[in-house]
């Protein structure tokens, strides 16, 4: 039985993953789950607010990124990582997603997308996110 989604591998950001030179891209970690209607993706981002957060989708591919940025402040750090994050996560779908029905909502600090798995060829569009409480 072939799965319906595969994972597009990027050599650069698997090899550097997790490497403590490496700080540009983080890494969220990500589930991905089925039913006979839906595809559903999951990914902690607690850090996040759901305007600093993108899921796009074009055809059989699933986008999501997140991006964060503090502004400077006037004190003397010794240390400072928290300053700015970001990541990007790629989703290959075994299926052309219909980009109308996409779902997409946080609720404590989880990103749910849900994507019907009726098929239908349409251009790209970018997905609402709502914000859950």
């Amino acid at each position: 039985m072939k799965s319906i989604v595969s994972r597009d591998w990027n050599f650069l950001e698997d090899f550097f993953d997790g490497s403590p030179f490496y700080r540009n891209q983080e890494s969220q970690k990500m589930d991905i789950y089925e039913d006979d209607e839906w595809l559903t993706v999951e990914v902690d981002t607690p850090a996040y607010e759901p305007e600093e957060l993108k899921v796009n989708i074009s055809g059989r591919v699933l986008y999501i990124s997140g991006s964060k940025h503090k502004e400077e402040e006037n004190k003397r750090y010794k240390i400072r990582e928290r300053i700015s994050s970001t990541f990007s996560k790629r989703v290959l779908l075994d299926f052309v997603a219909n980009e109308e029905d996409v779902e997409a909502e946080v609720r404590n600090g989880v990103l749910k997308v849900k994507i019907p798995k009726k098929q239908e060829k349409k251009e790209g569009k970018k997905i609402e996110i709502k914000k859950l409480t």
